[in-house]
């Protein structure tokens, strides 16, 4: 897992490259990294370590931090732990994988979303779903991030949509408005990918964004699916 290093001096010269996470030094795969900037300048990378040597769903995994306060010159070198597995067959926190992240644009706070639990996204039912954590963290001048236990919020997830059975958040970033604000926050974006059952017995696996309120409502679709697949 290599990250391009971000030279303050000059943003624009060639970057050399760090290495935050070695697969090739590591007894498990590191998977799925992403990064945010806070609004202290600070930079935040998270990879997931898949302790079950494969994908989020199938067994223990968990969720690290790196932290950058100099653009990405330097990194600290030991990794916060923002989520652990539990590694117990079939518990919601068996593992937590596939972060997507976004810092907010006037505080401290970092939200991060990610799929957690003990089944596979292909195998995920509304009874037996892929579950769904939401994660808060806390930048601090030292660059030193708090990160609060995981919060279950599956249900929350799943009531967007009543035909939903299995979905992730796309990996990687969530988008945050520069215009709209709603109480303390400004709105926050993100791409949404599930499979639901329909009554006609047609699957389907989409890619959309999701937004609420002024821009769409939690039942819109400002885009449609991206591409459908019919089961027998």
């Amino acid at each position: 897992m290599t990250l391009t290093k971000v030279m303050a001096a000059d943003p624009y010269a060639d970057g050399e490259l760090q290495t935050l996470w070695s697969s090739y030094h590591s007894e498990h795969p590191w998977r799925i990294p992403t990064l945010a900037r806070t609004q202290r300048g600070h930079l935040v990378a998270l990879g997931g370590w898949l302790v079950c040597n494969t994908d989020i769903g199938h067994g223990e995994c968990h969720i690290a931090s790196k932290t950058s306060i100099d653009n990405g010159v330097t990194w600290s070198r030991a990794g916060a732990a923002v989520a652990t597995g539990s590694g117990i067959s079939g518990a919601y926190d068996c593992g937590y994988g596939d972060a997507a992240v976004v810092a907010d644009r006037e505080s401290d706070r970092i939200l991060v979303m990610c799929a957690s639990g003990n089944v596979v996204y292909t195998s995920s039912t509304r009874t037996s779903p892929i579950r769904v954590a939401r994660i808060y963290g806390t930048d601090s001048p030292s660059g030193n991030i708090t990160w609060e236990a995981p919060t279950d919020v599956t249900s929350d997830i799943y009531a967007i949509n009543t035909n939903m059975q299995g979905t992730f958040f796309a990996s990687g970033r969530i988008m945050q408005s520069r215009v709209v604000k709603v109480g303390e926050y400004y709105r926050l974006y993100s791409a949404l990918l599930y499979i639901s059952i329909i009554p006609a017995h047609t699957g389907t696996s989409s890619s959309i964004p999701t937004t609420s309120g002024r821009h769409g409502s939690n039942s819109e679709r400002p885009t449609p699916p991206r591409h459908t697949v019919r089961h027998p």
